[in-house]
């Protein structure tokens, strides 16, 4: 029998939850944090939002012609003020030979085959489609089925035009972003649902009931931390492997593909991939029996729970990964038995924080050797797949959600350093609207009980935000300008104004405040959703052309031959034990055409 308590340090007057057996066997003990959701959560206060708008948008008329109508994504807690700033990014910094490319292109997060996840994939995306569908997370979870393959070049590109001051992607063109709706579209992930936060809850609600004997956690949290503990080895930790093996009985029928070239012609005719139709769902087996029964998981408990177990190594493999490694979090079993009870969760918010966090972080590195920094980045790559058709595409198969047409090794094309830049600074070739809804007439919203989820998750991803992400006893921050990208929308496009408030981090309070507004509904606001438009691309006027040609306009075009020859390899310096770095023997080799003076 698993026990569970509460232990407080004298010292420091934490909190911790003990994890033992009637055995008398090693303890195993979990910093707990408080709760923002659930029965011990604080009250929440009345929320008073300083971003509410009566109508985020407004009609455009253009010209005389008063029939022609188009609208305009508003943004509240901005100065209205053009001012040509130049905008900052990594090949800026590039280009005024700051900083230059190493000689590999390595980033923490990509997604990988891990042994044995597939299998268990395969089988529960057969035995628990119901719940995950309830939960909103089957297509997010079936993406999980096959990996996201990059050219290296391209991702430079992106990389030197990301923009941290606005959280967007700089083109000649003009700004582009990730949206909440393009990874609800592209990656299947929720936008509307409860808070996502990682923390380990204290004995009294994780083993806690209500009157009605119904359980403020999932009893199958109970058996995720009792499994834990069994698990865990000296150092107090559990490896993916280590969880899989011992969860999932499949016999192991996929491998790890092989290293390859990044230079191909065309997509394999093979991978090692899924191949994403899924094998028939059987009765558990004597092996499964005896594990359910080791950790006396009630018999109508068994397939919650071994969903649950699912769950919290997909959050911590292909959700938010950690830079800690391939190891299983216990901070993700609430989360986990929530979802696995049909509980929605809102993960597009989280995982978009991530995602911006992570671009940000490079684009403010000293250096570029190795990129020491981990986010989901296979969302980055199925939007640039999607947005500037760097991967093939699959022409038949499952395309729910977008980027698993794009999966498989050997799914990105082949692009040279020049030929990369080109078709990511350039914008040329974006698909503007690839993601937007698809209505043949102009959609007049209001926010209330009569309207679909659907037209609300695309109402709140349009209005400006601030995005929490929960880092245990705080909140990152980041924020969230949808009028800047707004022709992704279907909108005409304004320049935009200045922020008046650049928010990064956040208390708790705070942070759960960003996150009700993110997530506000019924709010009896207005908008209109433009209708499917083929030339979105070029829905600007002339005083947005004059101002994006002070702010950035070509400047990362102008000045290719520099991007391009910092992105050549250079020698590996050995740094060990070295407070600081020369920045003579860092640029040592570096092309003169670096030195680029600019404003």
């Amino acid at each position: 029998m698993t026990i569970f308590r509460q232990y407080i340090s004298p010292s420091t007057r934490l909190r911790h939850l003990i994890v033992e057996t009637e055995e008398g066997e090693e303890q195993t003990r979990f910093l707990t944090h408080a709760p923002l959701v659930g029965r011990y959560a604080n009250q929440w206060p009345f929320l008073k939002n300083p971003f509410y708008m009566a109508n985020w948008t407004s009609v455009h008329t253009h010209g005389s012609n008063n029939l022609l109508k188009s609208w305009s994504l508003q943004a509240p807690d901005h100065h209205h003020a053009n001012i040509a700033t130049p905008l900052p990014s990594l090949g800026r910094r590039i280009i005024q030979g700051e900083i230059r490319w190493g000689s590999t292109m390595t980033v923490e997060g990509e997604y990988r085959h891990i042994p044995g996840y597939w299998e268990w994939t395969e089988d529960i995306l057969g035995r628990s489609q119901e719940v995950l569908g309830t939960a909103q997370i089957y297509d997010a979870v079936y993406a999980s089925l096959f990996t996201y393959d990059r050219n290296s070049n391209i991702l430079q590109a992106f990389c030197e035009a990301w923009c941290p001051k606005t959280n967007t992607f700089l083109t000649s063109v003009g700004e582009l972003s990730i949206s909440l709706w393009d990874l609800h579209v592209i990656g299947g992930l929720p936008i509307w649902g409860s808070l996502y936060e990682e923390i380990v809850p204290e004995v009294k609600e994780l083993v806690g009931s209500d009157e009605k004997r119904t359980k403020y956690i999932p009893r199958t949290c109970e058996y995720l931390f009792a499994a834990f503990h069994h698990l865990r080895g000296a150092n107090q930790e559990v490896s993916f492997s280590k969880w899989i093996s011992f969860w999932c009985k499949k016999p192991q029928r996929y491998e790890a593909a092989p290293p390859r070239e990044e230079k191909k012609s065309a997509r394999p005719k093979s991978t090692h991939n899924p191949s994403g139709v899924l094998p028939d769902t059987t009765g558990w087996s004597r092996v499964e029996e005896r594990m359910f029964s080791g950790l006396r998981v009630k018999v109508d408990k068994r397939d919650e729970t071994y969903l649950a177990t699912f769950l919290s190594c997909w959050l911590c493999a292909f959700i938010l990964p950690n830079k800690k490694g391939e190891f299983i979090r216990p901070g993700t079993f609430k989360m986990a038995s929530f979802m696995a009870s049909g509980r929605k969760i809102s993960l597009a918010i989280s995982v978009l924080a991530s995602i911006y966090n992570g671009l940000n972080k490079i684009s403010t590195l000293s250096q570029l050797n190795q990129i020491k920094v981990c986010f989901p980045i296979h969302y980055v790559y199925g939007w640039l797949a999607h947005y500037f058709r760097t991967h093939y595409a699959f022409s038949n198969g499952p395309f729910i959600p977008t980027m698993v047409v794009y999966s498989g090794e050997g799914g990105s094309k082949y692009f040279d350093s020049d030929d990369a830049r080109k078709r990511i600074h350039g914008g040329e070739n974006v698909a503007w609207t690839s993601t937007m809804l698809d209505k043949m007439y102009p959609h007049f919203y209001v926010d209330n009980n009569h309207a679909s989820e659907e037209d609300s998750s695309y109402f709140m991803s349009i209005r400006f935000n601030y995005l929490p992400l929960r880092c245990r006893d705080s909140f990152i921050v980041e924020p969230y300008s949808p009028h800047r990208f707004s022709r992704q929308f279907g909108f005409y496009q304004n320049i935009p104004g200045i922020m008046k408030n650049d928010i990064r981090s956040a208390s708790l309070d705070k942070g759960l405040t960003f996150w009700r507004i993110c997530t506000m509904s019924r709010s009896a606001s207005r908008a209109t959703f433009p209708s499917i438009t083929l030339n979105a691309g070029k829905s600007f006027g002339s005083d947005y052309q004059a101002w994006w040609k002070k702010t950035h306009g070509k400047f990362l075009d102008d000045h290719l031959q520099a991007l391009v020859d910092a992105a050549r390899p250079i020698p590996l310096v050995d740094l060990e034990g070295s407070a600081e770095v020369n920045n003579e023997v860092l640029n040592a080799g570096m092309p003169s055409s670096l030195g680029v003076k600019v404003p």
